[in-house]
């Protein structure tokens, strides 16, 4: 009889601590999951890129100019002693893209004001220049607009100056020397045997004595 009331007392106390353990797993609050932190932006993704209207428009690239030809160089001055005042060197051109690149340099006593800004009346040290293509074309004329014979496109750009063609030079200093790429320009086609036509002249027309280069593309 003591052995079955001690079997008894050993089942109770289990059903008991199976009851107690059972209690406590099925009371025990849910912890909810950690809220997800957003993540910070990265530079990268904060960074103001622009937009492409603001992007600047690049000078345009000089004329390769490999059929280009100087058939002649001519000082076109006055008097018995001419002043030099200009160099022209460095032709070249493109009939495919209306194109032409050429340089001179101011040889005279005067700064040149490239984009003509300097009166009628000049005082002081500084004198404009004209620049003249095929005679009848002044490719740095103030305030005048001339339009391609075949395309009517707007000449002598890219840009609208005419110093922002030349290296963004606007007042050229004596013994220095400027360089300048130009499209579209009316170019002519040719060997130079039929006359003015089939050939190309640029023209300096500065203080002093005028320089003239005849070519062919």
């Amino acid at each position: 009889m003591k052995k079955q009331f001690t079997i008894l007392a050993i089942l109770a106390l289990a059903v008991f601590m199976t009851a107690c353990g059972g209690s406590e797993q099925d009371t025990a609050p849910e912890v909810p999951p950690a809220p997800e932190v957003p993540q910070e932006p990265t530079e990268t993704d904060s960074e103001d890129t622009g937009s492409s209207d603001e992007e600047q428009a690049e000078p345009s690239e000089p004329a390769t100019g490999e059929n280009t030809k100087v058939l002649e160089r001519e000082k076109l001055g006055a008097g018995a002693a001419p002043t030099h005042a200009s160099k022209l060197e460095d032709v070249k051109c493109d009939l495919e893209e209306s194109k032409v690149t050429f340089s001179f340099t101011n040889n005279g006593e005067y700064t040149w004001s490239l984009d003509q800004e300097i009166g009628f009346a000049p005082s002081g040290d500084v004198r404009n220049v004209k620049v003249f293509m095929n005679h009848r074309y002044e490719m740095n004329a103030n305030g005048r607009t001339d339009y391609h014979p075949i395309t009517r496109e707007p000449m002598f750009g890219p840009n609208e100056l005419f110093s922002e063609n030349c290296g963004g030079v606007t007042e050229l200093a004596v013994g220095e020397t400027a360089t300048c790429t130009l499209t579209p320009v009316p170019l002519n086609s040719g060997t130079g045997s039929a006359g003015l036509s089939a050939v190309n002249y640029i023209l300096i027309d500065s203080p002093g004595d005028d320089d003239l280069i005849e070519f062919t593309c």
